[in-house]
């Protein structure tokens, strides 16, 4: 009896390893982190995680997305010194070996994992020093995520007029939450994607998404979806069709 049960164990570990095995899709994940951004983008083996939220509920999504015996993380970029972009960034540290963590990417620079390709649109230049929350707003790393003919905007909190109206741009981040005050209706009318995500806490003091907001991303035909009301929302695409999981 003890061998069957052994046996049986075995047999349930070896399922378990088989149903973690990375396809050969690209995942963007908008991890339902409460009011903050954290996108776990993850290609074969290997994984980028942009921003990761306020607290530890980073690891959470981490730890059901990624394969259980991963502890490696390649690359962590940190859009900008905020807590709701990167307050939870000592807890992935210790939980992980994060092998690059990227602070300070300016406009050209690129992330190369294979044919995957990380963009940054924004800033020009990383100023030292910025003492407001607009400012740091402002300076936030942009990123554009590539993979063949699927491509996915990463706009952390920076206002709209900093980075081009890129057409053809499948799925974006929405900018600040959904604040109102960092989107121009006449950007989102240009790009026109096909799916908006809000990464935002529920029932959050700033009223994020704000309506003005909504409105501007559904005049331009986008499907808008949002972590408070979906928790965690992913992204799959095979680099020619895409859909949410």
């Amino acid at each position: 009896m003890k061998g069957l049960i052994w046996l049986g164990l075995a047999a349930i570990t070896v399922w378990m390893a088989v149903l973690v095995i990375p396809d050969d899709n690209l995942h963007v994940v908008f991890c339902d982190v409460g009011q903050g951004d954290a996108i776990l983008i993850l290609k074969g083996t290997r994984q980028i995680l942009i921003d990761t939220g306020p607290g530890k509920r980073i690891l959470d999504c981490l730890s059901e997305k990624m394969p259980f015996y991963d502890k490696n993380l390649e690359v962590m970029v940190i859009s900008h010194d905020q807590s709701d972009h990167a307050g939870g960034m000592k807890y992935v540290i210790e939980s992980y070996n994060v092998t690059h963590i990227e602070r300070m990417l300016r406009q050209g620079d690129e992330i190369s994992l294979g044919e995957l390709k990380v963009k940054v649109l924004s800033p020009e230049n990383r100023v030292l020093g910025t003492s407001t929350e607009s400012d740091k707003n402002e300076l936030a790393i942009v990123s554009l995520v590539s993979w063949r003919e699927f491509d996915a905007l990463l706009t952390a909190d920076a206002s709209t007029k900093n980075y081009p109206a890129m057409e053809g741009v499948e799925v974006v981040k929405v900018p600040h939450h959904g604040s109102k005050t960092d989107l121009e209706p006449g950007w989102w009318q240009a790009v026109k994607p096909a799916l908006a995500v809000v990464s935002v806490g529920k029932d959050n003091r700033f009223g994020h998404p704000t309506a003005e907001a909504l409105q501007a991303i559904e005049a331009s035909g986008a499907r808008i979806l949002r972590t408070d009301l979906m928790g965690t929302i992913e992204v799959v695409s095979d680099g020619v069709k895409w859909w949410v999981k």
